[in-house]
């Protein structure tokens, strides 16, 4: 790893769109690039990979610029131009996830304190990586549509500090630099309601649980090709004898496994084929990881270890 010339400047990247659901771009923004939006790797450090494919996130290269004497990988697809000191990319929250901000800034102590308790007791209870509304108690002042927009938004803040390794009031502190940048209406940035929102943002960012899960996350992605979809075709190939004008003679069916996947930004494809045998094969070898993951999560769990079945 290479020491970024920034001096302490904080970069940030979020995780893949996949983890998210949003548009990894939509985080971040660089005042002084002539592109919209650019990412990088880690915080504080940028990554001397060349172009070569990013750790962690499937489906994205790193493209280079040369910048004093070295290569600092930028996440394609972008534009890189001149990078300087004073255009270090700064954490942007999207106009759909500020409105999950604006919502946890404006309810009451006594509600922020119910949904608190009702984060943690299911993110405590869930079996997977994922929450959703659902799973939430009702709340009274607090509307399904609010509970749901805070708790999108909280989950979305999670997975990029986890991808992003970055400490819990650094983030915070970031977080909210980036909401008065947004300059809302509906957002109050005094003094003593930023004081405040650091506090309550601080203790809602803080839910154990929810930091495991969004980990979890991230670590179900950090593979240089991630499945996108799997389908097996079959067909029927016919088999003429000397005299094609005739009927077939025979019939051969086949199977193709079609293989979609993420790599260097693009969903890419892969075909295989396989016959009866192959099949009987693919079916024993996914049985036999079934049984295997099975018994692992049986031994962790008597181990009193948390086991995500991840969504």
């Amino acid at each position: 790893m290479m020491q970024s010339p920034c001096r302490g400047d904080r970069v940030w990247c979020p995780p893949p769109p996949a983890a998210v659901g949003l548009n990894v771009a939509d985080f971040l923004t660089c005042g002084d690039f002539t592109t919209a939006s650019v990412f990088l790797p880690r915080p504080v450090r940028l990554s001397k990979f060349g172009n070569s494919p990013a750790p962690g996130i499937p489906g994205v290269n790193f493209r280079t610029q040369s910048l004093s004497g070295g290569h600092f990988g930028a996440v394609a697809p972008v534009a890189i131009s001149t990078f300087t000191e004073r255009n270090v990319p700064e954490l942007r929250i999207p106009p759909d996830e500020q409105e999950g901000l604006v919502k946890l800034q404006s309810i009451s102590e006594e509600v922020a304190s119910h949904l608190l308790a009702a984060l943690e007791t299911a993110a405590n209870r869930a079996e997977t990586d994922g929450l959703v509304v659902g799973d939430l108690t009702e709340i009274a002042g607090l509307s399904r549509r609010d509970q749901e927009q805070i708790l999108d938004t909280l989950l979305s803040l999670y997975r990029v500090r986890a991808f992003s390794e970055v400490d819990l009031d650094d983030f915070v502190s970031d977080v909210c630099g980036s909401m008065i940048s947004a300059k809302r209406a509906d957002f109050f940035a005094s003094t003593e309601n930023i004081e405040a929102f650091t506090h309550r943002l601080g203790k809602f960012m803080g839910i154990r649980a929810l930091d495991r899960g969004a980990k979890a996350t991230v670590l179900r992605y950090a593979h240089e090709r991630t499945v996108h979809g799997l389908r097996i075709l079959t067909d029927a190939r016919p088999i003429f004898g000397n005299d094609v004008t005739a009927p077939p003679e025979a019939i051969v069916i086949n199977h193709t496994l079609k293989l979609s996947y993420h790599y260097s930004g693009k969903i890419k494809e892969a075909f295989f084929a396989f016959d009866d045998q192959d099949l009987a094969e693919l079916k024993k070898a996914v049985e036999r990881a079934e049984l295997k993951a099975a018994s692992l999560s049986a031994l962790l769990v008597k181990s009193q270890m948390k086991v995500f079945k991840l969504s």
